[in-house]
This record gives C-alpha cells, structure tokens and sequence, in this order.
C-alpha cells in the first residue's frame, strides 16, 4: 500500500494485489507443473500420489489467491471533505464513500499472534477508519507485518484530512509503539511457521524416496544373473498413459535360486521409448548384474541409475521457504521503523469511543 498521488488537495492511495497475483500464480504454476511431469516422465512408485496431492493443492492455492486478490484505490478529496474508497477484483467492482464529518481519525489496528520468537510476539497490522460512533472501517481484510508503509500512508491520510489537528483526535501511545516495534522485529509469524510445516511434510517425503533410492544403490550387493524375458507393461490411470520396463531375471544366494522383474531401484513408469531403452540393455538369454537386498535375497533390481524426481519434493519446497523467509526478514526490518511516524494505533477487538 502506497501513496500515488499527493497535493493540497488531493491524495490518492493503491493497495496493488500484484504481489497477491504473483504468489497466486506461482503458486498454481508450480502445482501444475508438478502434476504435468509426474503425468508424462513421473515415477509410479507406491507413494506417487503425494505428488498428486501437492499439485492439486498447489494449484488450488494459488487459483483462490488470484480470485481473492483486490486491487484497492482510496481518494481522499478536501472540497468535498469526502473519501471514496474503490475495490476491484476479478468478480466485481465495489465503491463506497465516506464523508470526512463521518470519520473521527485514521489508525493502525494492531493484531498480535500467540506464536512467539525469542519471547516476543509476532505483530500485524491494518489500516482502520475510525468513525464517530467508534466502529471502524478496515482497508483491507488481511493484516501484515509490515507496519512502516502503512505508518507512511497513515500520516499522509490523517493530514489531508486534518483528523492529526483535530481535540477529537486518536492519542499516539509512545509506550506501545515502542513495544510493538519491538515485537515486530520477530523473524518469524505464525502463517510462515504453518507454511513451512506444510512444505516440510513433502521435503521429509522426497528426501526419504531419495535417502531409499540411494541406499538400495549403494548397499545392495550386486549378483550375477541370467536374463529370462524383457517387455513393456502400459501402466494407465486417469487421462494419462506411462510405460514401465519389465525385466525377467534369474540369480542365485547360497544354492538357491530366485527370480525377480524390479529393473530400478524405486518401481518407475515414464515414456515409451525410455521403457523401450531400458529393455535393451538386458537381452535374453544373456548374463547380468543384479543388486539384491541382503537382508531378503527375493528383493533384487538390475539398473542402478538415480531418479531425480523425489528431489522435486525437496527442493520445490526449500526454494519457497527460502522466498518466504527472506521476505519475512525483509518485512520485519522495514517494521522496526513503523510507528516513528506518530500515528495513533488500537488494539484488535478494543472499541474506541467518542471523547465527551
């Protein structure tokens, strides 16, 4: 939220929702891109279905985002002593307007969370209308922790429109202010904490198909074995079609012999020709390497290439955490300036009556 447009006359406020669109549809980028490559080059191992549900939810985020996002404009005008306040989003346009004999002050409602970092609370803050019946007008329906653009906006307002100068006027809490600067500084809010427990469920997924794919590789004991058969089975679900390399093989433990069709590591499914390319290195009739599990000599595989697909559930997930976590530390530092300016600010959920 900035200012636009500033004369003696005049102010003009945006609440841009291009940040809100931008995450918005990052966030359904990602979550379709997802569910594009695990349809067409995915893995088809049991727990592919996670990868399912991150697109999809991915995707639904980020579609809800776009609808949600307001592009918001407020006009304050002195002759006409009046504020219209105008919100477009995808669905409508809505116009309100408010005259300045209507409206007792402008402030910054404070919100504080229960999370705590280093024993401070996390704070956010809106922008409120305090009208002379001690209702307020919220600006916009979400809180954040950046306080120091909204003090900026706050201080402009309450100029054009005189509320600073006026015996009505909002008190400014020194005290407070100071204490909320403080516990503005926290790094982290509850909302970052619950995403990252979010993505970090899918980071714990992806690293353990990683941390199995790789110690299968690295631990299993290789064996000589005899190639029996090779063919491709068509692996269908939904609107999607993927191929997995079958590979019959024979190999021996101690006397006795086994028989097994793993070809990877994890069970995978992509293209025609990448089944088709992985069947060709095992002839018929020709001998193999095989990797067989110590522990249970009938769990065998003969490719000992990696798959990078479980890295997608590690570092999708990181690259946002770090996003989010850099902004956050962003945000926080620009809010230890955000009550400097001097503009009142009112606890969330404490009504503010008319002075006798």
């Amino acid at each position: 939220m900035r200012v636009i447009e500033e004369t003696s006359e005049r102010l003009v406020i945006h609440d841009s929702p291009a940040q809100m669109r931008a995450m918005g549809a990052a966030f359904a980028a990602l979550g379709i891109g997802v569910l594009v490559l695990v349809g067409t080059k995915g893995d088809h191992a049991p727990n592919v279905w996670v990868a399912y549900v991150v697109g999809t939810t991915f995707a639904a985020i980020g579609g809800a985002m776009l609808v949600a996002a307001a592009d918001r404009y407020f006009l304050f005008e002195r002759k006409p002593r009046l504020v219209r306040t105008t919100v477009r989003t995808l669905r409508r346009t809505q116009v309100t307007e408010y005259p300045f004999d209507r409206i007792r002050d402008i402030a910054l409602e404070r919100s504080t969370s229960t999370q705590r970092t280093n024993g401070v609370a996390n704070v956010f803050y809106r922008i409120v209308f305090v009208l002379t019946d001690g209702t307020r007008v919220p600006w916009t329906s979400v809180s954040t922790g950046d306080g120091v653009e909204q003090a900026r906006v706050v201080a402009a307002a309450r100029a054009i429109g005189g509320w600073a100068r006026t015996a009505d006027a909002l008190p400014v809490d020194a005290p407070a202010a100071d204490a909320a600067t403080r516990a503005a500084t926290a790094i982290s809010t509850r909302g970052l904490a619950l995403v990252i427990a979010f993505l970090s469920i899918f980071i714990l997924v992806g690293g353990w198909l990683m941390v199995l794919q790789l110690h299968r590789v690295r631990s299993w004991r290789p064996v000589p074995a005899t190639v029996i058969s090779t063919s491709v089975t068509t692996v269908r679900s939904r609107n999607q079609t993927t191929y997995r390399p079958v590979v019959q093989y024979r190999y021996e433990v101690d006397g006795r012999a086994y028989e097994s069709t793993r070809v990877t590591a994890l069970t995978v499914s992509r293209g025609y020709a990448w089944a088709q390319g992985e069947i060709a290195k095992y002839r018929p009739g020709t001998t193999t390497t095989a990797y067989l599990d110590p522990t249970d000599p009938e769990e065998a595989f003969l490719d000992p290439a990696i798959s990078l697909l479980p890295l997608i559930f590690v570092v999708l997930p990181l690259l946002i955490v770090a996003v989010l976590v850099r902004g956050a530390r962003a945000t926080q530092r620009r809010a230890q300036q955000a009550l400097a300016l001097g503009v009142p600010v009112v606890d969330q959920g404490t009504m503010v009556l008319r002075s006798a």
